[in-house]
């Protein structure tokens, strides 16, 4: 098979995959390759419209700064993103959580010439399933003690796990880690409590869990591609 056969045949299986974003770049971050569902969520009619752009050029340089700067580490490093956590704004307005991997590519003498990504959203957990019914206590403590900074430590206790147990079940339940649960959790009610009331920064960070403003604003900004003002001022 040739390398333009094979490439035709990665783009139509991913352009199948509604709930999966997939995308090549090269060494300047440029797309050279994406699929049907990147295209959509960027507000866009066909690939040609998105390929050769840079995140920035694609979605504005609120959140396509921070992917680019993402892709340059990964540049600089030659070390894959694994599972990163991240809320995503789509072009519509809409929101949604998912699970971001990156990977290099090398060129046949081992330099990083661009890369591979994928974003996989995370869907709603079943939660009649025994395996929540088994954490409903661990996971409402959560929910209710956010300001306390609940820890995977005090999860695994009230549910009279381990923590690699817990982390098991979470992933089943969640395709979370624990840690990763409770960063979506305080991210989430960050999102509400910047949309709809006129708390100080500083205070809503002490409400999610963090002992200080610049802590908040620099997971927010990791996790959301903005900052908790951007956001404020987007939502308002």
């Amino acid at each position: 098979m040739d390398i333009q056969s094979l490439t035709s045949n990665v783009e139509q299986l991913f352009d199948d995959l509604h709930n999966i974003v997939f995308y090549v770049k090269d060494i300047e971050g440029r797309y050279r390759l994406v699929n049907s569902a990147l295209v959509r969520r960027s507000g866009h009619d066909s690939k040609d419209q998105t390929l050769g752009k840079t995140p920035t050029e694609l979605i504005g340089s609120e959140s396509g700064a921070v992917y680019e700067a993402q892709d340059q580490e990964l540049f600089e490093t030659g070390k894959p993103v694994r599972n990163r956590l991240e809320m995503r704004t789509y072009a519509d307005g809409a929101m949604g959580w998912c699970l971001s991997h990156k990977y290099p590519l090398h060129s046949k003498d081992g330099k990083v010439i661009g890369l591979m990504g994928i974003t996989v959203d995370l869907n709603m957990p079943d939660h009649t399933g025994r395996d929540y019914q088994d954490l409903s206590e661990s996971i409402q403590y959560v929910r209710s003690n956010l300001g306390n900074r609940p820890t995977v430590q005090h999860m695994a206790e009230i549910a009279n796990l381990s923590i690699y147990q817990l982390d098991k079940k979470m992933r089943k339940i969640f395709n979370l880690t624990a840690g990763q649960w409770i960063i979506q959790q305080r991210i989430d009610l960050a999102c509400a409590l910047l949309s709809g009331t006129d708390r100080t920064l500083s205070d809503i960070a002490m409400d999610i869990g963090y002992s200080d403003q610049s802590a908040f604003t620099r997971q927010f900004k990791n996790t959301t591609g903005m900052t908790p003002r951007q956001f404020q001022k987007r939502k308002n």
